[in-house]
């Protein structure tokens, strides 16, 4: 089949799957078979076209609003009118114009913030206790704030605990130094190594700071690598407000037989920059 030939058929046929998809209305079993053959020739002939596995590839480069139109232009050798056609047509109600622009943005805020090295520690030890989209970052003039954020509507603090010396000579019990917080947050996180970290109630801090010792008999023991004090107080009931996914910059579009949608990780409501 010529090129010119195979593009015009895969551009013909796949106006016709958009139209069964949109046709399908509320009901999704409405029409499945027909749309299911109608996607298959169509993907079939436009990696006929650009190579197998294009499908896919296309697709994965459409739901990145920081790669632009004309960067997949060129990389499948046709004009940006092309690849505007292809993200109307396979990713219908995905956002487009200046909304890319703005997530675009967006994401490269959220990627800075994960580079600084304090904030990404708080990150990592927070993700296996939170469920998606749970910490909201707090808006600052340059981005986002990377001392404070919130989770539940508690606000946390984010700071690292200083090494010092150790309980006694010859003993392997490590204690830090927890500087003294002035600050209204409801909650301090502390980094201690990259996999300890503690998180207390400000409450619970002496107003000139303290040391922890890092044994099981230490007041701030109960702390150490757990969020149940935050967790035991708010629980994870509500969904998560403007959520859009932090770890990836991409658009979780959709995939075959499924409706578009994103996915959550760090909310906008709030991450910051200190």
């Amino acid at each position: 089949m010529g090129s010119e030939h195979a593009d015009t058929a895969a551009g013909q046929n796949n106006g016709r799957a958009d139209s069964v998809r949109a046709d399908a209305g509320p009901d999704p079993d409405a029409n499945a078979g027909e749309q299911e053959q109608v996607d298959a020739r169509w993907i079939a002939l436009f990696e006929d076209r650009y190579g197998s596995g294009a499908y896919r590839r296309v697709i994965e480069l459409l739901r990145q609003p920081c790669v632009t139109f004309a960067a997949i232009a060129k990389g499948f050798d046709v004009t940006r009118e092309r690849v505007r056609q292809w993200h109307l047509q396979i990713l219908p109600d995905a956002p487009r114009g200046h909304e890319r622009q703005r997530l675009c943005g967006l994401y490269q805020q959220k990627r800075r913030l994960l580079g600084d090295p304090l904030f990404r520690a708080f990150y990592l030890h927070a993700r296996p206790h939170l469920d998606a989209g749970r910490i909201e970052l707090i808006k600052a003039s340059d981005g986002y704030r990377t001392r404070s954020v919130r989770i539940e509507r508690r606000a946390i603090a984010i700071r690292d605990a200083s090494r010092s010396a150790t309980i006694r000579e010859g003993s392997d019990v490590r204690a830090y130094a927890l500087a003294r917080y002035r600050g209204s947050a409801d909650f301090v996180y502390y980094r201690l190594t990259a996999s300890d970290y503690l998180l207390v109630p400000r409450t619970e801090l002496p107003p000139g700071g303290t040391t922890f010792s890092d044994r099981p008999a230490s007041r701030f023991y109960v702390y150490k690598n757990t969020f149940d004090a935050l967790l035991a107080n708010t629980g994870q009931a509500d969904g998560a407000r403007n959520s859009l996914g932090a770890a990836s910059d991409s658009y979780a579009g959709p995939r075959p037989g499924t409706h578009p949608g994103t996915r959550p990780d760090l909310n906008e409501g709030a991450v910051a920059k200190g």
